[in-house]
């Protein structure tokens, strides 16, 4: 009787694994309800199936994104190189288009750039240099340089608080965090736009704001914002391919720290909420 019932039991996660080698990610074992051991270990593989399906989910989107997101560049470099082998244009011509084509290539190798930066954040492959880092410095010193920017495109980027705070992080992983969500500001909102910055304790937390007063992503797209390649259809024609926000979540996530998003009536507030550090700033 003992014997049949192992051998059921085995034979039903015998069962759901063929099943998933057959493709069927949604196939799960059967949870006795006597439970015991058996139980234990089937929620156990369960769990370690809804994480494979997850990420298989996630391989099918991104591969979806990628090919999706390269057929307009690539078409436009394909078209530029067949204009420019054209022997009846004039070699000024020719050079604007290679120089067009080069171009083109870089934001290819961006975007492909931003891809492993976000792999190699979220899969634990960058070496991290964490230490206890003195966070004001940086957003004003990140802000300073970013300010002529935004002026040059009839923005204004402001630093609105910034109170002296410490967290343990990767400065570069930060400054590249900040970077990104300044930018996304920068690109989708309008002239005479303004964005501001600030960084504040918040119940034992230290929070980092950036806020614009551009068009807002409705709250039905909010958490979609922040997968890769997402971009909401009337961003379609501004620059970039829907990585930066992707890049500040993995960076976010890998500092244990959580992502607000919310309306700033009008415009869109991102809030990064760091743990606070307990040690005294390196620097």
């Amino acid at each position: 009787m003992l014997g049949r019932l192992i051998a059921a039991r085995v034979a039903a996660i015998g069962t759901t694994a063929n099943a998933i080698i057959a493709g069927d990610y949604s196939r799960r074992v059967p949870i006795d309800s006597l439970g015991g051991t058996f139980a234990d270990q089937a929620r156990v593989f369960n769990r370690m199936l809804d994480r494979i399906e997850s990420l298989m989910d996630n391989l099918r989107q991104v591969s979806s994104d990628i090919a999706h997101d390269l057929r307009t560049p690539l078409t436009r470099l394909q078209a530029m190189l067949r204009d420019a082998s054209e022997e009846e244009i004039g070699e000024d011509e020719r050079r604007t288009l290679i120089a067009a084509a080069d171009r083109e290539c870089e934001d290819i190798l961006r975007l492909f750039a931003a891809m492993l930066r976000i792999g190699e954040v979220q899969e634990g492959r960058r070496r991290p240099h964490v230490a206890a880092i003195r966070l004001d410095s940086l957003v004003e010193d990140i802000v300073e340089s970013y300010a002529p920017v935004f002026a040059d495109g009839s923005q204004q980027l402001l630093l609105e608080e910034c109170e002296p705070c410490t967290i343990r992080c990767d400065a570069d992983l930060f400054n590249q965090l900040l970077v990104n969500l300044i930018e996304n500001a920068r690109l989708h909102t309008p002239e005479h736009s303004v964005t501001q910055v600030s960084l504040r304790r918040n119940a034992g937390l230290i929070a980092l704001r950036v806020s614009d007063n551009g068009p807002g992503v409705p709250a039905g797209d909010r958490q979609d914002v922040l997968r890769r390649f997402v971009r909401l259809e009337r961003s379609r024609s501004a620059p970039g391919h829907g990585l930066g926000l992707a890049l500040v979540a993995a960076i976010a996530a890998f500092h244990d720290a959580e992502i607000v998003l919310a309306d700033a009536a009008p415009g869109l507030i991102v809030e990064v909420n760091f743990p606070a550090a307990d040690t005294p700033p390196t620097f």
